[in-house]
């Protein structure tokens, strides 16, 4: 199956933000061909070059990574969610029998919400989704089998029930040579991240983290992530 990830817009005042949960979820995906894609890469045009990577690609499923809901898109007419919105009809229009799941940060503080209303998203994945997203993709007519997923029965939005914490020391690295590093290393925040942990034990009321990931911290080895670094180091 070929399977394009996009990161939609994270914020278009903001520093480049290197697509690792993309990248981790590719990781997983070593039955499928799979590529990612950065609408935040090309600014200027952005859904000019989407549609044509759309066609070139010509995806069975997009899954789409929401960060944030509010990205101020400059001189945009309608409300902050409009060029997330719009990102999504765009992918449908050039792909009309294509499969969109949406997923990340913003889609899942506000999943059921969203679902109502972008009509255009088929299928949302709450929260962690390395292994689920797999198990959709193998079973894809059938969403109902994996736990965290939100999706349609005729007109209502369905839900299968919250899923339990990925087991973070075992995920594969991330897939890095599918999301070319120099723009982000040009970019005035200077970070492609490497995650070393997952969940915090604070209670901080403005962090979606908590929500997210949960308060049992779940630790990477340290050797395991120096490994990565060495080889984030060597390799690109």
């Amino acid at each position: 199956m070929r399977v394009l990830l996009v990161q939609a817009f994270t914020a278009l005042d903001m520093e480049l933000v290197y697509p690792i949960g993309l990248a981790y979820l590719a990781a997983h995906l070593e039955d499928h061909e799979v590529a990612i894609f950065d609408l935040n890469l090309h600014r200027d045009e952005p859904f000019e070059v989407l549609e044509k990577r759309l066609r070139e690609f010509n995806p069975d499923v997009v899954g789409i990574s929401l960060r944030n809901m509010k990205v101020g898109m400059p001189g945009y007419q309608g409300d902050d969610f409009g060029p997330q919105q719009d990102t999504i009809e765009v992918i449908k229009r050039v792909c009309p029998g294509v499969t969109v799941v949406a997923g990340g940060t913003a889609f899942s503080l506000y999943a059921e919400a969203m679902m109502k209303r972008v009509p255009a998203i088929d299928i949302g994945m709450w929260g962690e989704s390395e292994h689920r997203f797999r198990e959709l993709l193998d079973d894809l007519d059938r969403p109902q089998n994996v736990r965290g997923v939100y999706y349609r029965r005729g007109e209502d939005v369905c839900y299968t029930g919250a899923p339990s914490p990925v087991d973070f020391v075992e995920l594969k690295h991330p897939r890095r040579d599918l999301a070319e590093h120099a723009p982000y290393l040009e970019s005035s925040f200077v970070s492609v991240g490497i995650q070393s942990k997952r969940g915090c034990a604070l209670r901080c009321i403005h962090c979606s983290d908590t929500f997210l990931l949960g308060h049992q911290v779940r630790m990477r080895p340290a050797a395991d992530v120096v490994d990565e670094m060495q080889r984030l180091r060597e390799d690109f």
